[in-house]
């Protein structure tokens, strides 16, 4: 079941909270109103979330048909509202969006709507329509990408995320790295051998700060700054989990997470293997292991990366076995990660 902690996650690293403005068609008045959604090319992932929160799913297919089709799970006014109600406790990055958005359903509530003998809305005055405007823009300027928004003060009670215990900060977790995040499998070559290394990788980027910070304060990482290439862009901040740290992340986040579970499964085996590899030089951080397991490994790398593609399908394979064991069981000595 998904819960209101991995969705908010979801949301923080895939979702718009944002309030459409749109003229009726009869040209009588201009109307506001609250929109959320969530986008991913995993379909299925919003399938479920829509069984437990309900919503609109849309799918947009691209030009190339080799190209995945983007699927939109969309929820609007009342149904917007119900779901923020819900999830904004927990949210972080769009922690402002959602007390924005709130405000204005209280301002909407507040603001009685006559209609006329035929059931139709009635247009807004003057003042009702500057409030909503005014929610509008600021709605807007959240949203803003690329450039920094213009610095203003703290918005009243806009840290509405609650203390979760560590169950819910796992969701949370998972349903972020599940939207934004990355398990991959690096391979570099080593310059002593002339051989490839392998070794794990998750990471988490964002434009926020703080909420990054707090990942790390919980579950440790390697904090990274990218400085935009405008100075008028917004940095890119990252969280890296390397070496021993993945394995550790792993066990705490990994049965949670849901769109990459088959990255978990890959990043395992990897993890296991590197584990039960004895080292055949103690005198070397990182031995000269056969070609045999170079090979197993490599064919976990290319896995990885077909999982991880972007934007095309990528090409079916077979599973993935060894074509040896490891070359002995030594967990007391294993190879470092």
């Amino acid at each position: 079941m998904v819960n209101a902690g991995y969705l908010a996650g979801f949301v923080d690293g895939e979702g718009t909270l944002t309030i459409a403005k749109r003229r009726r068609h009869s040209g009588r008045s201009i109307e506001y109103s609250v929109r959320v959604s969530i986008s991913n090319t995993n379909k299925e992932i919003l399938e479920t979330i829509q069984d437990v929160w309900g919503g609109t799913l849309a799918t947009q297919f691209p030009d190339d048909p080799s190209w995945k089709p983007s699927h939109d799970l969309i929820w609007t006014n009342a149904a917007a509202v119900a779901v923020l109600t819900q999830i904004a406790p927990h949210l972080g990055i769009k922690s402002s969006h959602a007390v924005a958005l709130l405000g204005f359903q209280v301002h909407i509530r507040r603001c009685g709507r006559t209609r006329d003998a035929k059931g139709r809305l009635r247009p807004l005055s003057e003042s009702p329509l500057e409030i909503r405007e005014i929610f509008y823009r600021r709605l807007k300027r959240l949203n803003a990408r690329g450039a920094k928004p213009p610095s203003s003060r703290p918005e009243a009670g806009s840290d509405m995320r609650a203390e979760n215990s560590v169950e819910t900060s796992r969701d949370y977790l998972a349903g972020f790295i599940d939207a934004e995040g990355c398990l991959a499998i690096a391979k570099v070559r080593d310059r002593s051998t002339n051989r490839p290394r392998y070794s794990g990788r998750i990471s988490v980027s964002n434009t926020d700060r703080s909420v990054l910070d707090g990942i790390r304060e919980v579950y440790g990482g390697i904090f990274v700054n990218r400085p935009p290439p405008r100075a008028s862009w917004k940095h890119l901040y990252q969280v890296v989990w390397t070496g021993g740290m993945v394995g550790e992340l792993l066990s705490k986040v990994g049965p949670y997470l849901r769109i990459k579970q088959p990255q978990v499964v890959v990043m395992t085996d990897l993890l296991l293997h590197m584990m039960n590899t004895k080292r055949r030089d103690n005198r070397t951080g990182y031995p000269r292991l056969s070609d045999r397991v170079l090979e197993f490994r490599e064919g976990l790398y290319a896995r990885m990366k077909e999982l991880n593609a972007k934007g095309t399908f990528p090409p079916p394979t077979r599973p993935i076995r060894p074509t040896e064991k490891p070359d002995s069981h030594n967990p007391k000595n294993p190879e470092p990660l």
